[in-house]
């Protein structure tokens, strides 16, 4: 049941009706209703994630209480969710097929969103420990915080006490929330089918498989993949808040036009926004303060250390420490010419100067994408040497060189889908800001439903089954 089928918006309507029926139930019905989706989409995972989630929720209620040994057990749970976290989520690598079949979806083994979940939990433990939360949430809430559905696969993180005090409240039916809830998901929808669907057509084995490529081949192909992940996350996220506006409860946005940038810096605070928010508060500020006698290298070991905890966090092995070694070292360079921007500002003319940030933003950002999407090391390697060869960046060939590795195919058909997306995709980005003010009002717009509607049939990619990009992680 992926948050963009057709079981799923049925599932979402029926919750909701049977939310506004019995509004002395609520609460009851928002926790049967995620726990009914989590049980659907795998049964293996109802199992683990009740079990942290009543762990969490009684250490945390302990250590708001406890006077002795109470550095002892928060450590000791945040110890636990870190372990949990990293047996589950990277198993694969030392247990294979030796886990039980429900553990498996793919061949790989499958907990839905631990990785956001073991994020929540953790901020739900540090915040009962420093005092910044009270004790009076009971099971019941944190069981609904822990799997709400409509955000519980992949985010976006919402900090636990904003989301417990609006649960303590009667929610009324509003028909503002619901009208904005079907705008965001229809947009959410287009993304996800229109946009990110199509493009994952383009360069299907590029960066799976061995093979010469020239250097513009490469780069666009790793410029269409951060088009697809940005579609595909941001499909995702519009949908999940969508969905929970219908409940009349608001999630954090996740992205902020994140390739309209003109620093790196500025992408990460544009780009996943709830996990750069987390990594800020519990990452890189506790490290950043604790060296803070060192002057700029406690900052310098702050990125370092956040930034590098982002990389792990995604996925093991070299290709993810690489991808982020290289914004580490993008951070760290900003951080060094700040002075030389800033004077460098003053001599050019404004637009010229942010529009030459956004280029080199994007580029530098695409490039650390590579080792991001290769299946394997020696795979990014060869790619990253192709990307910078000065004699082989040009294809002698443009159909067979460039057009045919990037539409997946040398055949007309191939390649007209091809062109589709690529234009498509550079439409959307055109009139993107528009179509993110239309799907956040609350007005009724029927030519934005129609269009919507018409491009899902005529462009939409309907019998691929694709999951979202980020339910892996």
């Amino acid at each position: 049941m992926e948050l963009y089928s057709f079981d799923f918006f049925l599932f979402l309507f029926f919750v909701a009706a049977v939310f506004y029926f019995f509004p002395s139930g609520q609460r009851i019905i928002l926790l049967c209703g995620s726990l009914l989706f989590v049980l659907a989409r795998n049964p293996a995972s109802l199992l683990i994630l009740l079990a942290l989630t009543i762990f969490n929720y009684y250490t945390g209620r302990h250590l708001s209480k406890a006077k002795s040994l109470r550095q002892l057990l928060f450590y000791s749970g945040l110890a636990i969710n870190i372990v949990a976290f990293f047996l589950i989520r990277y198993s694969p690598m030392f247990a294979g097929d030796a886990l039980p079949g429900a553990f498996h979806t793919g061949g790989e083994v499958y907990i839905l969103g631990i990785s956001f979940y073991s994020l929540q939990n953790i901020a739900y433990l540090v915040s009962m420990y420093s005092g910044q939360n009270d004790s009076r949430a009971s099971l019941i809430d944190y069981a609904i915080y822990s799997n709400y559905f409509p955000k519980v696969t992949s985010g976006p993180l919402t900090p636990v006490d904003s989301f417990i005090d609006r649960l303590r409240e009667k929610i009324l039916f509003r028909k503002e929330n619901i009208i904005t809830g079907i705008n965001r998901m229809a947009l959410g929808i287009f993304k996800k089918i229109v946009l990110a669907d199509r493009l994952s057509m383009a360069a299907p084995l590029l960066f799976d498989q061995d093979g010469h490529y020239s250097g513009i081949t490469v780069f666009a192909a790793i410029c269409l993949f951060a088009f697809r992940i940005y579609f595909d996350f941001s499909a995702y996220t519009d949908i999940a808040i969508g969905a929970s506006r219908l409940f009349g409860i608001e999630l954090k946005e996740n992205f902020r036009y994140p390739f309209r940038a003109s620093s790196v810096a500025d992408f990460w605070r544009r780009w996943h926004i709830s996990l750069y928010d987390w990594l800020r508060e519990y990452v890189y500020l506790p490290v950043a303060f604790s060296l803070r006698q060192f002057g700029m290298l406690a900052v310098i070991a702050g990125i370092g250390v956040t930034v590098l905890i982002s990389g792990i966090w995604h996925g093991a092995g070299l290709t993810f420490i690489a991808y982020a070694g290289m914004n580490i070292l993008y951070l760290v360079t900003e951080l060094a010419t700040k002075n030389i921007k800033g004077k460098l500002s003053e001599y050019m003319y404004p637009r010229i100067y942010k529009g030459l940030g956004i280029f080199f933003t994007f580029s530098a950002v695409c490039l650390s994408f590579i080792f991001f999407r290769s299946s394997s090391w020696v795979i990014a390697k060869t790619r990253m040497t192709q990307i910078l060869s000065v004699h082989d960046f040009f294809p002698e060939s443009p159909v067979g060189g460039f057009i045919a590795p990037l539409a997946g195919g040398g055949d007309l058909e191939s390649q007209f889908n091809f062109y589709v997306s690529v234009l498509l995709a550079t439409l959307f980005f055109i009139i993107e800001t528009k179509a993110d003010n239309i799907a956040r009002s609350a007005e009724v717009r029927w030519g934005y439903f129609v269009l919507v509607f018409l491009s899902v049939l005529l462009f939409g990619v309907l019998d691929k089954g694709h999951h979202f990009i980020y339910n892996q992680f």
